[in-house]
């Protein structure tokens, strides 16, 4: 099952972010899913009669389906929490991700990304010059810029801005995660 979302808007709201989506199934407009930002959980509307029950009980399959969560926050027995993801874990996945997604493309626009692992973690460093200039200004051009360039970056650094955006995301996401 493919799942898209189209038309977020989003803001924060007093208990959660506050949004308004539509949700896509299969490539098929199934139902517009929103939360009022005041705690509790997302609204699901359906789109057509009878069809957004049928959708959320695929949904909650999915969700069933899926392994436990292991967050970072500890029992009063010292082990971790975790918990089953549910359909609104499922939309708020969704969420993060095209979120994530658009300021990347906003930032690989105006800067250089270069991901890194320091100190055992994953890191994004972000340098307000444009890579376009930045190769310019060190005359990166051709195969003698291609090494010059390799020569910089160490063995742990991967610049964002050469990757396909798909894998460019995936290492944002590790690097910006929040702890």
């Amino acid at each position: 099952m493919k799942l898209q979302i189209k038309n977020l808007k989003h803001m924060d709201g007093h208990d959660c972010m506050a949004f308004s989506l539509t949700l896509y199934i299969d490539g098929k407009k199934s139902m517009t899913v929103r939360n009022d930002g005041n705690g509790g959980g997302h609204l699901y509307d359906s789109l057509k009669e009878n069809f957004c029950q049928k959708d959320f009980n695929k949904l909650k399959e999915m969700a069933d389906g899926l392994p436990k969560e292991v967050t970072d926050m500890k029992n009063a027995d010292g082990t971790f929490f975790e918990y089953q993801p549910d359909v609104d874990s499922i939309i708020d996945g969704l969420i993060y991700d095209s979120i994530d997604l658009k300021t990347l493309k906003r930032d690989l626009k105006k800067k250089t990304l270069i991901h890194d692992f320091e100190d055992g973690r994953d890191v994004i460093n972000a340098f307000s010059i444009k890579w376009e200039d930045r190769a310019k200004q060190f005359k990166w051009r051709g195969e003698e810029g291609r090494k010059s360039l390799e020569q910089k970056i160490t063995h742990k650094q991967t610049v964002l801005n050469e990757l396909p955006i798909e894998e460019a995301l995936e290492l944002y996401k590790k690097g910006t995660k929040q702890i």
